[in-house]
């Protein structure tokens, strides 16, 4: 894993709204099929929304993918990011998916100290296009 997860310490910012429009990698949970089990690893996230403005709390976020099978992107949900057209973000991958349908909650001591980048300085125009289409995606719940 590429994430420096933080053992027994967490990022300590002057306020966890400083972390808002980031993106950093955090060990998060998956469901490993072959295993039948659930499972963790570390994965570039984006960071949303905090839940308190200071100290250990949680944080509102989406995940960065590639996505192997095409047949699996949404074409609603599931946000291109390529370095070409995105070259601030300094993503690792060519092309990587910002998954706007998979809105999740990671706890602050899961996140690395690390700032990949900052979506929200670096192409603000775009971060509100994210959270647009994910307020889309929470409200077509029925």
């Amino acid at each position: 894993m590429n994430s420096k997860t933080l053992k027994g310490r967490y990022l300590r910012v002057a306020t966890n709204k400083d972390l808002i429009g980031t993106i950093r990698y955090a060990t998060v949970s998956y469901w490993n099929t072959n295993e039948k089990r659930m499972k963790f690893k570390g994965r570039p996230i984006l960071i949303l929304a905090v839940e308190s403005e200071v100290g250990l709390t949680d944080l509102s976020v989406v995940p960065l993918s590639k996505i192997s099978d095409v047949r699996r992107i949404s074409k609603t949900y599931d946000i291109e990011l390529s370095i070409k057209k995105l070259p601030d973000l300094k993503l690792s991958l060519p092309v990587s998916y910002l998954r706007t349908s998979k809105l999740t909650t990671v706890n602050l001591k899961e996140v690395s100290k690390s700032e990949i980048s900052n979506l929200k300085t670096s192409y603000p125009e775009f971060f509100e296009q994210v959270l647009k289409l994910v307020k889309q995606y929470v409200n077509s719940f029925k």
